[in-house]
């Protein structure tokens, strides 16, 4: 015998259960911690999944992915600060060039992905970070700044004189 679900249903018991287990802690669905909340809902399944055949074992794996790489945009979220407009963009481009680095960075490489990022100059080299520097004169303070702010809190790691992205 064949079982049929009703998507819908589940999703909308989903959706009930989730807004109830919130409000009791007085929280919204649209606030920060419960779209964590809500992602840690929605991926407990995949693990169910990679058990399945091998296509549910692919899609469970794309599906913790996608929820690890989320997990970094969370982690900053949480760490930023509500009015500044140069420190929270900062961390978000030191965050994506350590997720994109294949080796650890020294602060120099990591200065200049950041700047890579941060200014939009794809081939922007070594040589050529002292010049950009000095187009934005917050750069080094609020650089700085969001490194120390990451590096607080746990979402990268020091080891030696390189920078690394802590598993988040």
């Amino acid at each position: 015998m064949k079982r049929h679900y009703n998507a819908e249903a589940i999703r909308e018991d989903l959706n009930t259960a989730i807004e109830a287990a919130l409000e009791r802690h007085g929280l919204n669905i649209y606030s920060l911690l419960g779209v964590c909340c809500v992602v840690e809902t929605m991926a407990s399944p995949f693990k169910l999944q990679r058990l399945q055949g091998i296509i549910g074992r692919r899609m469970g794996l794309l599906g913790q992915e996608a929820y690890e790489a989320s997990r970094l945009a969370q982690a900053v979220a949480l760490l930023q600060a509500p009015d500044s407009k140069v420190v929270n963009p900062l961390m978000e481009c030191i965050g994506f060039a350590l997720l994109n680095a294949k080796k650890a960075l020294s602060d120099e490489e990591l200065e200049r992905d950041t700047l890579r990022i941060y200014l939009r100059r794809p081939r922007l080299t070594l040589a050529g970070v002292p010049k950009a520097r000095t187009l934005d004169a917050s750069f080094v303070p609020a650089f700085d700044s969001a490194k120390s702010y990451l590096l607080e809190g746990g979402i990268i790691r020091r080891e030696g004189s390189n920078c690394l992205l802590c598993t988040v």
